[in-house]
């Protein structure tokens, strides 16, 4: 696993507050410790003795003690970390560049826990003009200095790394007002986990736990692999990386931020397999339940797919409401679409306004004669008249379906049908959307006059998605990447089945089709254990196809924890999408409710507020004693606004559950933010007196539960108030405490959290105090 930065103060030292260092985890944050203690009174204006210096000397002339203030942490400039992965092994390379904003001079003591396996290769952090040596330590001494830290310094981040190695080097002096450049290389063998190897590389945490969290200014993340066997899988679901796929054995990813916040671990999954198709399974189990994730890809293989010819059509809005620059880079994106057209495939375009007019009545071969008259056609297109869906999409329908070839239908449109049917449910049977078993639709809705039920449900019915274009979007851009996302189908009409274990909430449902240069990821729970079959079956190449995967599925196993989170997610994001088209029920609305609860996800039906008072305590919204959270119900606006049909709140409410219920990484929880909208003004009053202010409470998912941060008290969701008479309290750092920690390791990601927890283990509730 790979390690956040760390920074400890060593020599002779004053006595150290308590709270000095509570939650600091990356390099940056634990030289914040210098400069706290250079905040203080007493040492305001001295430079900090190291190793025999005297320690009378001083800043001259002599200043008066200053004010007090509050500390201010040292900034991290840029931190830049490249990545290469070549057969197994990984070299990993990390140039940060710190800030020190203050006006004195620090000292510190750099501590960077090292993964299994490491070989560090370079280090240089240059003082004074003279490079600074580094101190390699094995496990073993190492866990001394971690465990001796979290003991007197309060910092219980490093409990994450003990068993793991250690470099160690002396920071001194950081100047007042200006930078300083630490280098550092180490290369590793990839850990394999079941079919997948595995690089993790753990970023500082800026999530509001402490007043001295500051966010990274300059973040970038570049990574290339190369595999002896061809890639497949190539997944991270930690950060929304961009991924290129170079050849068949090798890809680029990367990911860059400015102002950036960082929530959770960099963590990279990939997988090769000389199967025109891999797939592969990894698993999760904790206290509260088994989790599993099984990934289909196809890797780079465009030869592969270009076999499959497909067919496509081009449905076109050219009403009134598309005159001017929409009409024109949508004419711009249909000849990018029209260019990209295989030598096997075949096209239909209508254009529809006031009524349907089709290119041609049949599927025209991808000639260079047939693409030309398109062209023209396109050419062609000028925007007046009415909305007719209904005649559109009835002849995009009955174009004649070929068994074995993919059939794509893109629908563009920026308006509600105004001609013809209108009412949703008699529009989709009239359009015989049901009647269609290999035909995809993918609506792109332009603007947000759109009626966001009607293209969502077109999708939802025919194993497509939908897409939207803002108004201060690029319509052509996103015309062009829709269709390269859909350009080479490989692997269409998926069914899967598991034998062996109980299967459950699998997801996505339906399955989608499978697109060159994409991963299909599925999500889902099991009970029982041991060796079991997955079978999932398809069309490939025109022909049936069906991969077959022997694996076990175990009884224990708490790597992958990010599993339960991505599969709550995408299980809530399925049944508010399944309220919002077809209606509410109170089942669906119950497990919502509960899954929200436990995994800490925000719904239009819970929220998690901090309610703060104007004298600075913190209530909570739905149960405010011992500042313990609960899901609090939405208002009955924020219930209703989220199932709007058109206008930006419906676009934004169809985007947000598009995000949750296809959620590959747990960036997506962020897009819960939409429904966050709390409480109405009169809810607040009664709530609490005086009116509070309201921000969304800092939540952390750790060791299979969810954490919510309550003042400086970590809260586990299995908690109750009534446990507060039968709780076994511990203070923090003490013997009891690492006695505890040594009889179950696994409590050491929860004790990370800080000194301050309340937490459930094996049925008994704990409580670390201070």
């Amino acid at each position: 696993m790979f390690s956040k930065d760390r920074i400890s103060l060593e020599g002779r030292r004053p006595p150290i507050s308590q709270n000095a260092f509570r939650g600091w985890t990356s390099l940056a944050v634990l030289i914040m410790a210098a400069l706290l203690l250079a905040g203080t009174p007493s040492f305001a204006q001295t430079i900090l003795p190291i190793d025999g210096e005297r320690d009378d000397m001083r800043i001259w002339p002599p200043q008066p003690p200053p004010k007090r203030r509050l500390p201010q942490p040292l900034i991290i400039r840029k931190l830049d970390i490249s990545v290469a992965l070549d057969k197994g092994i990984a070299t990993t390379s990390v140039d940060e560049v710190l800030y020190n904003p203050g006006d004195t001079w620090k000292e510190g003591t750099f501590l960077f826990p090292l993964p299994k396996g490491a070989q560090v290769t370079s280090f240089s952090m240059y003082i004074n003009g003279r490079e600074t040596p580094a101190e390699l330590l094995d496990a073993k001494k190492a866990a001394k200095i971690y465990t001796d830290i979290v003991r007197s310094m309060k910092d219980p981040a490093l409990l994450e790394y003990l068993g793991q190695g250690l470099l160690k080097a002396r920071i001194f002096p950081i100047e007042a007002r200006s930078e300083k450049r630490i280098k550092l290389t180490w290369r590793q063998p990839l850990i394999p986990e079941g079919s997948f190897l595995t690089y993790r590389y753990p970023l500082p945490r800026v999530d509001g736990t402490t007043a001295l969290a500051q966010n990274v200014e300059q973040f970038q993340f570049n990574a290339e692999m190369r595999t002896r066997q061809p890639l497949k899988t190539v997944y991270s679901p930690s950060h929304d990386m961009e991924v290129t796929r170079l050849d068949a054995h090798a890809a680029r990813l990367s990911f860059s931020a400015r102002n950036y916040r960082p929530r959770h671990d960099l963590q990279l999954f990939l997988s090769t397999s000389a199967k025109p198709v891999g797939l592969d399974l990894m698993t999760h189990v904790d206290a509260g339940g088994r989790f599993f994730m099984m990934s289909v890809s196809p890797g780079h293989a465009k030869e592969v797919a270009r076999l499959a010819a497909k067919d496509l059509v081009l449905v076109v809005d050219t009403s009134g409401s598309m005159a001017g620059d929409k009409l024109a880079q949508t004419k711009r994106a249909l000849g990018f679409c029209l260019d990209n057209l295989g030598s096997e495939d075949r096209f239909a375009i209508i254009r529809f306004s006031t009524e349907a007019e089709a290119f041609a009545e049949t599927w025209q071969a991808a000639d260079r004669a047939n693409l030309s008259r398109a062209r023209a056609f396109v050419d062609g297109f000028q925007a007046m008249g009415g909305t007719n869906v209904e005649d559109a999409l009835r002849l995009a329908m009955d174009l004649e379906e070929t068994p074995g070839r993919p059939a794509i239908v893109m629908f563009l449109s920026d308006g509600k049908p105004t001609i013809g049917e209108r009412d949703e449910q008699a529009l989709l049977t009239k359009i015989g959307i049901d009647r269609t078993k290999t035909r995809r639709v993918f609506p792109l809705g332009i603007g947000t006059t759109v009626n966001t039920h009607l293209l969502d449900r077109i999708a939802e019915k025919t194993r497509g998605w939908s897409a939207y274009v803002l108004p201060d979007e690029d319509l052509e851009l996103k015309i062009s990447s829709l269709y390269r996302k859909i350009q080479y189908p490989v692997f269409s009409d998926l069914a899967l089945s598991i034998s062996g274990v109980k299967t459950t909430g699998l997801h996505p449902k339906p399955l989608p089709d499978l697109f060159n240069d994409g991963t299909l990821l599925v999500f889902g729970r099991y009970e029982g254990s041991g060796s079991a079959t997955v079978r999932l079956k398809g069309t490939l190449q025109g022909k049936p196809h069906q991969i077959q995967l022997r694996t076990d599925f175990p009884d224990g196993g708490a790597d992958n924890d990010f599993l339960p989170q991505l599969w709550a997610q995408r299980r809530v994001g399925y049944l508010l999408t399944q309220i919002r088209l077809h209606g509410e029920s109170g089942e669906l609305k119950e497990e919502i409710v509960r899954l929200a609860k436990k995994y800490g996800l925000v719904t239009p039906y819970t929220s998690h507020l901090i309610l703060e008072d104007t004298d600075g305590r913190t209530r909570t919204a739905g149960r405010s004693r011992n500042g313990n959270f609960e899901a609090a119900p939405q208002s009955g606006e924020a219930r209703s606004a989220w199932r709007r049909q058109d206008g930006a709140g419906g676009v934004a409410a169809s985007k947000a559950l598009r995000d949750m219920s296809s959620a590959d990484s747990l960036v997506a929880q962020e897009t819960t933010e939409y429904f966050a909208l709390g409480p109405t003004e009169e809810e607040v009053d009664r709530l609490a007196s005086p009116k509070p202010k309201r921000k969304i409470a800092h939540k952390r998912f750790v060791a299979g539960r969810n954490f919510t941060l309550s003042g400086d008290t970590w809260t586990d969701a299995e908690w109750r108030d009534e446990h507060d008479d039968r709780v076994t309290e511990i203070r923090f750092g003490e013997a009891e405490y690492f006695a505890l920690l040594e009889r179950a390791p696994e409590l050491a990601e929860i004790f990370a959290l800080g000194p301050r927890i309340r937490f459930m283990h094996q049925g008994r509730a704990y409580r670390i105090v201070d």
